[in-house]
């Protein structure tokens, strides 16, 4: 049984039983009346009875005398074997060269969808006309119309089923259109959400590097910060030592052996603080150089990998009557030089080959010895979408975000550096005046 058919509906898709004649089979007997078997009007005489099946299943003729039909078989099979068969008159039959001219000729095989349905077409074009023109072609018009579903001659019959493919051609078309609009849809949409993840991942690369400039720098500080300590320490015990007792010329060589120690100790940390300088300054110009040749790295990878992606206009239009437009889209199509039924993607991108420029060379204003970036090559596209544009914006934003805070860095490093060392100079102008004020004592 068929699944979801009710045997009781459709009695021919259930099979004979065990004990049933196979010339009792419903289908058998369909198959009878179709071809004008009736085994009612043959004759019961056994005498007449043949082994030859195709005599038993030959269509029902009129009645005529045993011998009369005897001798108009033997003519006819004589005939038959000399000559072709004779077509039904009036009727032009096709050649196997004209059935397939319904669908045209017969399509190259191809896994796409219109090519496979076309074979399917074609084939059965072919087949059914085959079949049909035996048919019609071997049976008389009287039998024919003992069929009422089937047409009284060849040519309705092939007419009926060509509109009855080619409705199913149309049928397929429109789904095939239907499916092509809602991709292209998906297409659109997908473009859309594409760029801003394009955004998110050059954002993602900015933020691990802004943490790698913060956490560099922060270490050179910190060890900076440290040792600083130590000369402040040192700095508080030479003032506890500096006494107006060491003024007396025979404490003399004690006061001259403390001035060494902190010239010793200004020196040090003045070079510490240049010396910081030049590390942090260093290490933010080498963090900006590493951030601006993966960005270009990281851009470029994404420009080259966005031309590997389909977008709508990789899709052929469905064919299909254009959708009527709103005023105010007609309005903008207008106004902006478009042709009607254009995108909203097509009409922010010019579509096409174009060619992105690189990060261009980078220095310092205040600090032209620094140079963050040499310039990076220009990328070319084969196409031209939402996300390569996307790409490019993201990382200008990024550029400028990170040369922004490299170049505060260095500001911030400067104004630090300067206001330690004029601390540095200040306390060793307040040493030089209270080494002078302990020696004025004992003059």
């Amino acid at each position: 049984m068929v699944m979801g058919l009710d045997p009781d509906k459709f009695p021919l898709l259930n099979p004979s039983r065990m004990d049933t004649s196979v010339f009792n089979d419903l289908a058998i007997n369909v198959i009878k009346n179709l071809a004008g078997f009736d085994p009612s009007k043959k004759s019961q005489d056994p005498s007449q009875r043949t082994n030859d099946p195709e005599a038993v299943l030959r269509p029902v003729k009129k009645k005529f005398s045993d011998a009369h039909s005897q001798k108009s078989t033997s003519k006819r099979s004589s005939r038959d074997e000399t000559k072709p068969k004779k077509r039904e008159k009036g009727r032009k039959s096709l050649t196997r060269d004209e059935r397939p001219q319904i669908f045209g000729k017969k399509p190259a095989n191809s896994d796409t969808f219109k090519t496979i349905i076309m074979n399917i077409l074609w084939k059965g074009s072919d087949t059914l006309l085959c079949l049909g023109e035996e048919f019609y072609g071997d049976k008389k018009n009287t039998q024919i119309g003992m069929l009422e579903d089937l047409p009284d001659t060849f040519e309705r019959w092939a007419e009926m089923l060509r509109l009855k493919l080619l409705s199913y051609q149309r049928h397929t078309d429109d789904y095939y259109n239907f499916c092509l609009r809602e991709f292209r849809d998906q297409l659109k949409w997908f473009e859309e959400e594409l760029s801003s993840v394009s955004q998110l991942v050059v954002e993602s690369l900015l933020k691990v590097h802004e943490q790698k400039l913060s956490s560099s720098t922060g270490h050179i500080q910190h060890l900076f910060n440290r040792q600083l300590r130590e000369w402040e320490d040192v700095k508080t015990m030479h003032r506890r030592k500096l006494h107006y007792s060491l003024g007396h010329p025979n404490n003399s060589l004690q006061l001259e052996a403390l001035c060494q120690e902190e010239i010793k100790r200004q020196k040090d940390q003045t070079d510490g603080v240049h010396l910081n300088t030049k590390m942090l300054q260093d290490c933010a110009a080498e963090c900006a150089q590493s951030f601006f040749s993966a960005l270009a790295a990281l851009t470029e990878k994404l420009l080259l990998e966005l031309d590997e992606t389909i977008t709508v206009d990789d899709v052929k239009v469905a064919e299909t009557e254009m959708p009527t437009e709103k005023t105010s889209s007609v309005m903008h199509c207008k106004q902006a030089g478009l042709p009607l039924g254009t995108s909203k993607v097509q009409q922010l991108v010019k579509r096409g080959r174009r060619s992105w420029p690189g990060i261009p060379e980078t220095t310092l204003p205040d600090t032209p010895d620094y140079t963050l970036c040499r310039g990076t090559a220009s990328v070319s596209t084969a196409k031209t979408t939402l996300g390569h544009l996307a790409v490019v914006d993201a990382r200008q934003a990024a550029y400028k975000k990170y040369k922004s805070k490299v170049e505060q860095m260095f500001a911030q490093i400067k104004e630090e550096s300067t206001a330690q060392l004029l601390a540095i100079q200040r306390w060793n102008d307040w040493w030089e005046e209270s080494i002078r004020k302990i020696k004025r004592l004992y003059l």
